[in-house]
């Protein structure tokens, strides 16, 4: 009973499979029938216009670049051949001896403006020579050439030289050594008169070291304010000290705070 029940099986499935290729088969070849069968529905004439109409869409850039590109093609001809006549009937070496003639011309009127030009400044030179002396060029020359001496030299022609040009300007007489110093090395105090740094220093220094000669004083007492560019920092808060000491900082101060004075000499 197993044997003919396995037999049956297997007949059942070969025909199966015979089924199977039979209709793979037959469905290939009634596809390849549709394929050579037409479409027996009409075809409207919107479709045909549009499909006309596409196609020539398609096609026209292709026309007219081919077109353009002829024309250019053409009119470069043209011109090339324009330009072989016009170099065949003009001699190119003439132009260019042409060319070279008018700028000879050019050149040449350029060299007179330039001889003109020169012989104008000569004749102003000479003029000039004539009309100045030698010795005179000498000595301005001389006056602004730099001097290459020494150093010891150019400080003695300084010194010289600022005699020179004013020494009552420059110079003045200290009121207590009664010697000519620079006007930069020099106060002048209320009363008028100049003092050299020399005597404003020994004038601070006698003050704090002598009783008698506290505050330096000239025709009137000399405040801190006009002596401080001569004194260092230590030595203005030596001497501030010894105004809080002597008990005289209100009476500088009230000083400081008075109308100037007129200026006096000792000679009034």
């Amino acid at each position: 009973m197993d044997r003919g029940r396995i037999l049956k099986l297997a007949l059942r499935a070969e025909i199966d499979r015979a089924h199977q290729s039979l209709a793979t088969s037959e469905i290939s070849k009634a596809r390849e029938r549709l394929r050579h069968v037409k479409d027996p529905r009409p075809v409207p004439d919107s479709a045909r216009a549009t499909h006309s109409q596409s196609t020539t869409n398609l096609t026209t850039p292709t026309t007219d670049d081919t077109h353009t590109r002829a024309l250019i093609l053409h009119e470069e001809k043209l011109a090339i051949e324009d330009r072989e006549i016009a170099f065949a009937l003009t001699d190119a070496d003439t132009g260019y001896e042409h060319w070279l003639r008018a700028q000879s011309i050019i050149d040449n009127d350029d060299d007179d403006d330039d001889d003109d030009r020169s012989s104008m400044m000569a004749t102003s030179a000479a003029s000039t020579r004539e009309e100045t002396p030698i010795s005179t060029l000498t000595s301005q020359t001389s006056n602004c050439r730099p001097s290459h001496s020494s150093e010891g030299q150019c400080g003695d022609s300084l010194d010289k030289y600022l005699k020179e040009i004013g020494q009552e300007w420059l110079f003045r007489e200290c009121a207590f050594c009664f010697q000519q110093a620079a006007f930069f090395e020099m106060i002048t105090l209320d009363c008028g008169h100049s003092v050299c740094k020399r005597c404003i220093l020994g004038a601070f220094d006698g003050s704090l070291i002598d009783d008698g000669l506290f505050p330096p004083r000239c025709c009137s007492p000399i405040q801190l304010w006009m002596a401080a560019d001569f004194l260092d920092l230590g030595y203005i808060c030596l001497y501030m000290k010894r105004c809080e000491e002597e008990g005289v900082a209100g009476k500088l101060l009230a000083l400081t705070q008075q109308e100037p004075r007129p200026r006096k000499s000792l000679f009034n």
